[in-house]
């Protein structure tokens, strides 16, 4: 029984692990429902001469494409303040602004997306931004809850497997 179970967490370990590393789960939002991703770091990709680039990007899969629809809003420190940006859309979508400009200078920020109409599912957000000749940018996945539900799952049913067996030794 315990082989077993652990045979089973550890599926669900790896199953997870590959589902979620090649984007095939999100993390999926309903009407009204709302996520709130903060970075705190961006790290250096490369030098940097063009005329433009600061730019925030989301991606996601519409589920009910026909009817989805939602607020893309970003932030330079905090949701209590003014966004950044903040647009209404109905795709994967993203803003692109001119390399001048001040968003996120101490590279970190927040992405904010509000579920108006529809199911959306969320793979990861993208950030880049330019000071004096370097471009910093990272692409941030989405993390998803249900993933440590599997490993935690696993884990319990062994510790109770474990438990069960020693209680059964001493009552036989």
């Amino acid at each position: 029984m315990k082989s077993f179970l652990l045979f089973l967490s550890i599926c669900a370990f790896f199953l997870t692990l590959i589902f979620t590393n090649t984007g095939v789960c999100g993390l999926v939002l309903t009407q009204g429902e709302s996520y709130t991703f903060e970075f705190t770091s961006l790290p250096y990709h490369s030098a940097y001469t063009e005329d433009h680039l600061a730019f925030s990007f989301v991606d996601l899969t519409l589920i009910t494409p026909d009817a989805a629809e939602f607020r893309f809003s970003v932030y330079e420190n905090s949701t209590e303040e003014t966004p950044i940006r903040s647009e209404l859309c109905k795709s994967s979508t993203g803003y692109l602004e001119p390399a001048s400009s001040t968003s996120w200078q101490d590279l970190q920020g927040i992405f904010q997306i509000n579920v108006i109409n529809g199911i959306i599912e969320l793979e990861s957000f993208r950030a880049a931004t330019v000071i004096g000749n370097s471009l910093y940018k990272q692409t941030f996945t989405v993390p998803i809850p249900q993933s440590g539900m599997f490993i935690l799952v696993g884990v319990l049913g062994m510790f109770f497997a474990q438990y069960a067996r020693r209680k059964l030794k001493f009552i036989l």
